[in-house]
């Protein structure tokens, strides 16, 4: 019965991780919305791909 707890455990910190990943990939293509060495066009073009990574993160994940 120890060994069952272990595995659940184990299955939600993937879950927790996999969660974790999304948002910090999603972190680092807004950073890169910030760098002023980037054209314009591709800075604005990197804030639209982090909101619709937000916005399908919240969809998918937040509301059920």
């Amino acid at each position: 019965m120890h060994k069952t707890n272990k595995i659940l455990t184990n299955q939600n910190d993937r879950y927790f991780d996999r969660e974790i990943s999304w948002l910090s990939f999603n972190q680092r293509v807004l950073r890169q919305a910030y760098d002023e060495t980037i054209q314009f066009v591709e800075r604005l073009r990197f804030i639209c791909i982090s909101s619709e990574n937000l916005d399908e993160f919240y969809m998918v994940r937040i509301a059920y």
